[in-house]
């Protein structure tokens, strides 16, 4: 009867998703269930969201859970969809940067639920603090936009102008937007960088509009951050001749028609990071705390499929990511540490 009583609850669940769920949560019901509640922005985004579904969906065929997407349009169907997952009691429900807060609060309010943030912004000396029940998946985002960055201005360094487009203001990105200017200040000092933030990772028409007015301040490189939005950039870089650095998928793969136009991506193995944490799950070494992800430990790695990292490019990619790697550089994450920061080695 317990047994029967589950399957009653989950599948009077489902139906409170709506139109909310993709085709993996149309499979028959089995235990364990894994659930994601997805960022708002699309699940096909051709960036985060998409990156973690894969990692997800690897899992679900590897290590045989029955996988539930959630999809969100607006802030206020993330909040009911987080809801009706935790009503439906998963295994494990996983989530996204810009949700840390709910999903932190959920965790603990339901410890006999496992959660998982992928692309956390946790504190990195908070892992004492966190529920047992919760994991934290960080992405170090400005190490590797710092290395961004360190390309923008040195495949640029004519207009000494760089751009970067922010999709939302959250911490996320706003540490990438701190690493992407000490990578450029680490080579350029004297450069300029124009940024603007559109309040959405979903609105494309509005990132190659920005994308257009910093194009005409003088921008010949524009680091987009925004998810979604990036396409956006991407059309407005091809029409106006001039370098996109993508985030999150390597994105001359995702767009291969744009690839003359894309300089390279920062890809966040964030599939990788989706994928530990049902591991934990699934083997049952699941252990609360905050999981790093950076440029040392293979979490944040160079897409350049486009081919236009040049062997000189790539050369001076390498001499940064290893000073980084071994700790003689120290990036940036506030603003007073951005000031400060020269570009040189700890040891000078």
């Amino acid at each position: 009867m317990k047994r029967l009583a589950a399957v009653i609850l989950i599948l009077l669940t489902a139906l409170s998703f709506g139109g909310c769920q993709t085709k993996d949560s149309e499979k028959a019901y089995e235990e364990p269930v894994i659930m994601f509640a997805a960022g708002v922005g699309g699940v096909e985004d051709g960036s985060f969201n998409s990156s973690i579904i894969n990692g997800l969906r690897k899992g679900a065929r590897e290590l045989k859970y029955d996988l539930k997407i959630l999809q969100s349009e607006t802030d206020d169907q993330y909040n009911e969809n987080l809801k009706a997952a935790i009503q439906a009691k998963p295994a494990m429900i996983i989530s996204v940067t810009g949700h840390s807060d709910q999903l932190l609060a959920a965790a603990a309010q339901n410890p006999d639920i496992h959660f998982a943030l992928i692309d956390g912004t946790t504190p990195k000396n908070a892992g004492a603090d966190l529920p047992a029940n919760f994991v934290s998946m960080n992405f170090d985002n400005a190490q590797g936009a710092f290395l961004m960055g360190v390309l923008a201005a040195s495949a640029n360094d004519t207009s000494g102008v760089q751009g970067f487009i922010g999709g939302m203001d959250i911490p996320v990105v706003k540490s990438a937007e701190i690493g992407y200017r000490a990578g450029i200040k680490a080579v350029s000092p004297e450069n300029v960088v124009v940024s603007s933030n559109i309040g959405s990772f979903n609105d494309a028409e509005k990132a190659g509009q920005v994308a257009g007015e910093q194009h005409n301040q003088g921008a010949g490189v524009i680091f987009g951050f925004a998810g979604g939005s990036n396409i956006g950039v991407i059309e407005n870089a091809a029409s106006g001749g001039y370098w996109f650095i993508g985030v999150d998928q390597d994105q001359a793969v995702v767009y291969p028609q744009f690839a003359p136009t894309i300089l390279c991506s920062m890809v966040k193995n964030v599939d990788n990071a989706a994928y530990d944490a049902v591991k934990m799950q699934m083997d049952g070494s699941f252990k609360g705390g905050i999981y790093e992800y950076g440029v040392g430990n293979g979490g944040i790695t160079l897409g350049s499929a486009g081919g236009n990292i040049t062997p000189e490019l790539q050369s001076i990619y390498d001499t940064w990511q290893k000073a980084i790697s071994d700790g003689s550089v120290r990036v940036p994450e506030t603003q007073a540490e951005l000031d400060a920061f020269n570009g040189h080695t700890e040891e000078e």
